[in-house]
């Protein structure tokens, strides 16, 4: 092998360690700037519709139908204290509560409530329950855009007309 042939192999091994390198360093560092600056976003913000749930027994929470008050539609994110993207979800149903006045937030540990979440067919964490005066519904897959727009149609229509991807809850 001549000294050009062994130089082009040596660059060509370097772009694709450099591609390699880069493929994960940057959405890894996206991950880790999101997490750092969503950490405290709203600790300090008081929301009146969005509530943490310690011991959902306590508060009288039972089953789906103890998530009716004065709200006609609730939204139930089940979180656990060793999920990372739970923080991340917390942090956007919060957002929201502050965009949907109509919904009750709740955020639920499911391991300090798994009676609970066992009745609803929570099995993982994090997971959605939309709840409204007639059903209710589970997500386990949700990201941020997905969120969003199945609030827009839940605050509007209720749970029936939620993307197929939510299991109903009868």
């Amino acid at each position: 092998m001549d000294k050009k042939t062994r130089r082009a192999k040596f660059i060509t091994k370097l772009i694709i360690l450099a591609v390699i390198l880069i493929g994960v360093y940057i959405p890894l560092k996206n991950h880790i700037d999101i997490e750092i600056v969503d950490k405290d976003k709203y600790e300090n913000i008081e929301i009146n519709n969005y509530t943490k749930v310690d011991k959902a027994e306590e508060m009288g929470i039972v089953n789906v139908n103890s998530f009716h008050s004065s709200y006609e539609k609730s939204v139930v994110l089940f979180t656990s204290t060793w999920c990372g993207p739970c923080l991340h979800l917390t942090n956007i149903l919060k957002e929201q509560a502050i965009n949907y006045q109509n919904i009750q937030f709740f955020e639920i540990d499911i391991d300090a409530n798994r009676e609970l979440a066992e009745k609803l067919n929570v099995k993982i964490t994090p997971t959605i329950v939309m709840i409204d005066a007639t059903r209710a519904a589970y997500e386990s897959n949700v990201g941020k855009e997905d969120i969003i727009s199945d609030l827009n149609f839940f605050s509007i229509i209720g749970v029936s007309n939620l993307p197929t991807t939510y299991t109903r809850i009868d």
